[in-house]
């Protein structure tokens, strides 16, 4: 039998205030569960990485984004940031930079996300095939102009971070 996930409930100012399974976070819009966001900036070629998820994946499920991870009952931001880029690009991030944090709700579920910008200084990626269908590297003015098929949450990233300042 697998082992339910459990994730910390947070208030808007990101506190800790309980702890519920996965199935609970993402059924009920009125918890927020903490989550994050991340993509890769290879600092040679001045590109940022982009992908595609797999259908049947998750709610975005066919949909172009940039990747994330939830984050697991006790653990904090970064360390969820590092196990999703191990999981689902093969390496161990060392060099990364906080973004942006931003609340966001659907119908069925409310989390509050962390961006993180991981620095790289190559291209070649053992990715999950699990976690990704298809992969990009693509220059700012490409990301902005990526208008197929994004989801919500990339689209606010990609409008709402001074890509300028951090790059």
């Amino acid at each position: 039998m697998e082992k339910q996930e459990t994730f910390d409930i947070v208030n808007e100012n990101d506190e800790v205030i309980g702890t519920t399974s996965r199935e609970e976070c993402h059924n009920n819009p009125d918890i927020i569960h903490r989550g994050v966001h991340f993509t890769l900036y290879n600092k040679n070629s001045k590109r940022i990485f982009f992908s595609k998820q797999p259908m049947g994946k998750r709610k975005d499920q066919g949909m172009n984004i940039f990747l994330g991870e939830h984050v697991l009952s006790g653990e904090d931001y970064e360390h969820a940031l590092i196990r999703g880029v191990e999981e689902e690009l093969g390496f161990t991030p060392t060099n990364f930079k906080e973004l942006g944090t931003k609340i966001f709700q659907d119908k069925s579920e409310k989390e509050c996300a962390k961006f993180f910008l991981v620095y790289v200084d190559k291209e070649e990626l053992r990715v999950d095939p699990s976690e990704v269908e298809n992969e990009w590297w693509l220059d700012i003015k490409e990301l902005k102009d990526f208008d197929d098929n994004v989801s919500t949450m990339t689209k606010y990233w990609i409008e709402n971070i001074d890509w300028n300042k951090v790059l």
